[in-house]
């Protein structure tokens, strides 16, 4: 299921997230924009919830409980929080589970190295044993003769 979420990458719909902000002098409108999502490779969205999730975190839910950190918000309620989001795109990406994530949704589906390298391993002994035991045979006739 997992191989299957990663090939069809994180959903990223047209969201309709916006927040009025107030500065001293002025009123203002963000909204989010789906540029967002190439500057964040990590980044999903969810049109119902009109919220922002981290893919690689969903997928694995280590966040989920991560111990009172905020990380939590990435899989559980999402953020729609625009006027600090790359403020809060900047921490998640370098907490520790967020990290641990994106190195197993990355390392999915591909081919295990220690399990290549020991049945390469194992190939060459039995052809070594086999060369062994060939020249015995060749020099035990030797011998006899």
């Amino acid at each position: 299921m997992r191989l299957e979420l990663k090939a069809k990458g994180p959903p990223r719909p047209e969201i309709a997230l916006t927040q009025k902000c107030r500065s001293k002098t002025k009123t203002f409108t963000r909204a989010f924009k789906s540029e967002q999502y190439i500057k964040t490779p990590w980044l999903c969205g969810c049109e119902d919830s009109n919220k922002l999730f981290c893919f690689p975190c969903l997928v694995f839910g280590a966040c989920a409980g991560a111990g009172g950190d905020g990380e939590s918000v990435w899989t559980d309620t999402g953020v729609d929080d625009l006027a600090h989001l790359s403020i809060k795109v900047k921490k998640h990406s370098q907490s520790r589970f967020h990290m641990l994530c994106e190195v197993q949704l990355s390392s999915i589906g591909r081919h295990d190295i220690r399990k290549a390298l020991d049945t390469a391993y194992r190939k060459s002994i039995r052809e070594f044993n086999e060369r062994v035991d060939e020249n015995r045979y060749i020099l035990r006739r030797l011998i006899d003769c």
